[in-house]
């Protein structure tokens, strides 16, 4: 597998096994550590981490490669067109075009917000969706919340959410009616 192009710079001035008068070795020369790769002593600033899989974009000031994944943390932002992801921690795995983000996860979206524990979710081509727990998602005025919220392949692709409990009134302080449902599917489009 190709180095990610963040890594170079980290070899040029530091090999993992070696460690520096500033950065002790690392115990398993397998991983590249890039939160401090300037070469200069620990700073309150950081340098952010930019990696790029096509047309997803993250950011980080910690990244972590090794051999068939990139972990981010601290302050991740990820952004794949019109959608921003944040998230405590997001692990990618590149050559299957996937994704998982964990703590704190929001995802925001011209058609509203979704907020998660954890969402896992895929970049494929022909296989984009994705699924999290105990999901909170605002959208045009409706708010759902769910133990689980998956999308199902299609054009457009389905949304199928499991332990339900929804309302319309969500922008009220004490919502006018709700609804709870065991699973609720939704077909996106003008028949909704």
């Amino acid at each position: 597998m190709p180095v990610p192009w963040v890594a170079l710079p980290a070899a040029m001035f530091i090999t993992p096994a070696q460690g520096s008068a500033h950065f002790p070795a690392l115990p398993n020369a397998g991983r590249v550590e890039l939160a401090r790769v300037s070469g200069a002593p620990r700073q309150a600033a950081q340098t952010t981490i930019r990696q790029v899989y096509g047309d997803l974009v993250v950011e980080a000031k910690t990244a972590t490669f090794e051999r068939e994944k990139v972990t981010f943390k601290e302050g991740v932002r990820a952004t794949f067109g019109d959608e921003i992801l944040t998230a405590d921690t997001l692990t990618l795995y590149p050559k299957e075009e996937r994704g998982e983000a964990s703590g704190h996860v929001v995802l925001l979206d011209p058609a509203g917000n979704l907020s998660a524990e954890d969402l896992s979710f895929s970049w494929k081509d022909g296989a984009k969706g994705g699924s999290g727990r105990n999901v909170r998602l605002d959208m045009a005025g409706v708010l759902i919340q769910a133990a689980k919220a998956e999308t199902i392949p299609g054009d457009p692709p389905t949304l199928m959410f499991t332990d339900v409990y929804g309302t319309s009134c969500s922008r009220e302080k004490t919502p006018l009616y709700a609804i709870r449902s065991p699973k609720v599917i939704f077909h996106p489009g003008k028949d909704g």
